[in-house]
């Protein structure tokens, strides 16, 4: 039993040379001669949420060899303007929608700033409904194709592009959050080739929009919710994660990550961010 028992350990003490050795090969990763999981400090960003009780001011290393991803908002992040007005506009070219209904998405659009979130998807649904209830689902994806290619694939910041590649080289999965509605946010999706995409969901039976938006509408404090669906879903720990975003509404989705950056920032999420010590983007400018 002795020998036994002195081979288990020679065998143990290999393994654990051999774990210490990939562990140094790890970004970040300091080498860790005592006993039990090795430690490193944590992001040391204020994400504007409040500490758990009794969080640790250590981070075991398993969590390094966890997924990160990079979660982005689309309008006025990755492009300098409002998607969906443009869209609604080529519509109206179309003749897809009539000129009541574009002016009825104009002024709304001028006066959402004051609404409040559960105001917002109600204009949302709104205009949805309005705008769309009966069309055919195939003439309306052709037409964002369409707009796509002509106005918003050439306004993408260059820099939007230069974060996502560089996001992906170092292993992160990217993930587009909007409010946009799916017709317009598909198509970024499959051009900068993202893993995955949460939109404001049109309902389509039959091939033709319904006017109804499946689930609730993608802004907020529910894009927040989505990130985090996504992270326990796909195993990604939102500690070393990171979120881009313009507006103030987006500070619910940038809290949810360790590493949040406000892009082109409007004045109260420029003063949130501020506040708390986050970085701070200027794209296109």
């Amino acid at each position: 039993m002795p020998a036994k028992s002195g081979g288990v350990a020679a065998v143990c003490a290999i393994l654990w040379g051999k774990i210490r050795g990939k562990l140094r090969e790890l970004p970040h990763v300091a080498s860790h001669s005592g006993a039990g999981p090795a430690c490193v400090p944590p992001p040391a960003v204020d994400n504007g949420l409040p500490a758990p009780d009794g969080a640790a001011s250590r981070i075991p290393i398993r969590r390094y060899l966890m997924k990160s991803a990079a979660f982005f908002d689309l309008d006025k992040t990755l492009l300098p303007f409002s998607t969906e007005k443009r869209f609604v506009q080529r519509l109206h070219a179309r003749k897809l929608v009539g000129l009541r209904q574009l002016l009825g998405v104009l002024l709304a659009y001028l006066r959402y700033q004051r609404l409040d979130e559960a105001g917002y998807a109600a204009m949302k649904r709104g205009i949805v409904r309005d705008l769309l209830r009966g069309k055919s689902r195939a003439e309306i994806a052709a037409v964002a194709e369409q707009v796509f290619r002509e106005v918003f694939a050439p306004a993408i910041h260059p820099e939007a592009r230069a974060v996502i590649a560089q996001h992906r080289a170092e292993g992160r999965a990217v993930y587009l959050v909007s409010a946009t509605v799916d017709a317009v946010a598909d198509c970024f999706a499959a051009h900068l080739e993202v893993d995955g995409c949460h939109a404001t969901t049109l309902e389509v039976v039959a091939g033709r929009f319904t006017g109804e938006v499946v689930g609730g509408v993608c802004y907020g404090g529910a894009k927040a919710g989505i990130v985090r669906e996504i992270a326990e879903r796909e195993g990604i720990d939102l500690a070393l994660s990171h979120a881009y975003g313009d507006s103030y509404e987006d500070r619910y989705m940038l809290a949810a990550v360790g590493y949040p950056v406000a892009v082109n920032p409007d004045r109260r999420l420029a003063a949130w961010a501020g506040e708390r010590g986050w970085n701070l983007a200027r794209w296109g400018t």
